[in-house]
């Protein structure tokens, strides 16, 4: 019911982008999946580009709360 973004690295050798990161984009109805070219922690390996994937989501999300919500729930 919330909007959820999934940031994943692209070369993870341990929770693949393949196998678990599209599992989860598909587990999850209205998640969006962006893949950084990095390992297993996105968030260090590439700040910038993880920062810039999660600030634009944070700004949507924070504006359009009720349009977010009922994206993510499907109405």
């Amino acid at each position: 019911r919330c909007p959820t973004l999934l940031v994943w690295g692209a070369r993870d050798p341990v929770v693949t982008l393949q196998r678990a990161g599209r599992g989860a984009e598909r587990a999850i109805p209205g998640s969006h999946l962006v893949s950084l070219d990095t390992g297993h922690s996105p968030f260090a390996e590439d700040p910038e580009g993880f920062l810039a994937s999660v600030m634009p989501f944070l700004e949507r999300a924070i504006a359009e709360p009720s349009t977010a919500r009922n994206a993510a729930a499907g109405t």
